[in-house]
């Protein structure tokens, strides 16, 4: 019996964490660090957004990203209005500004986002390229 109380318990328990079903996620994908150099030479890149702060930009980014402060970002977004139907992927740090971004740029009709997995810590533990002042071979 306490076996049958506990069951119903752990179903009403994850019934009431469930997301309703016209509840939809945020539209974007993850693309690997891998998946993203090859995409970066090919002809129609995507716009790579870095959503750190100018000092974390200019010390190290991806090659050819632009940079919006996650802080600057809501005065800042209409600046990226013309890729609203392009691809962009949108990185920080560590995941937790560009999840940030990602949401507000959803909400506001942006349709192809994607987010970096690993973000700047896991590309540049993998050696990919980088631009900054502090990159290998520092602009």
């Amino acid at each position: 019996m306490k076996t049958v109380k506990a069951l119903l318990l752990l179903l009403f328990a994850c019934l009431a964490c469930a997301r309703p079903a016209d509840e939809e996620p945020a539209p974007y994908t993850s693309i690997s660090g891998a998946d993203l150099v090859l995409l970066l030479e090919a002809h129609d890149p995507p716009l790579l957004l870095d959503v750190r702060t100018a000092e974390e930009f200019e010390a190290s980014h991806i090659p050819t990203a632009i940079n919006i402060s996650h802080e600057l970002f809501p005065a800042r977004m209409t600046e990226l209005d013309r890729y609203k139907d392009e691809q962009i992927v949108i990185y920080c740090r560590s995941g937790r500004r560009a999840r940030l971004v990602q949401k507000q740029m959803a909400d506001a009709g942006f349709a192809k986002l994607a987010l970096l997995p690993g973000d700047m810590i896991e590309w540049t533990q993998k050696g990919y390229p980088l631009a900054g002042s502090q990159a290998p071979g520092g602009e």
